[in-house]
């Protein structure tokens, strides 16, 4: 996570995935990108600043996301 609230983490779960956007119907090793939050006091609108290193078989790449979060106590 490059730049986002405090109290929010995000982390990747290693699961099988299938990469529908390349067009492969077959599941692959992968993983899910899991957001969570803890101690939020009051609702807030919020952008966070994702960073994904992915190992593909051209090579290391990497993307950025922006993502919009609302947050409830």
């Amino acid at each position: 996570m490059l730049d986002g609230p405090p109290g929010v983490a995000a982390a990747v779960k290693a699961e099988m995935v299938v990469p529908r956007s390349v067009g492969c119907a077959q599941a692959v090793p992968g993983g899910k990108l899991m957001i969570s939050a803890k101690g939020i006091e009051d609702y807030s609108r919020t952008r966070m600043v994702l960073r994904i290193k992915l190992k593909t078989t051209l090579g290391d790449r990497q993307i950025s996301r922006d993502v919009n979060v609302s947050l409830f106590p």
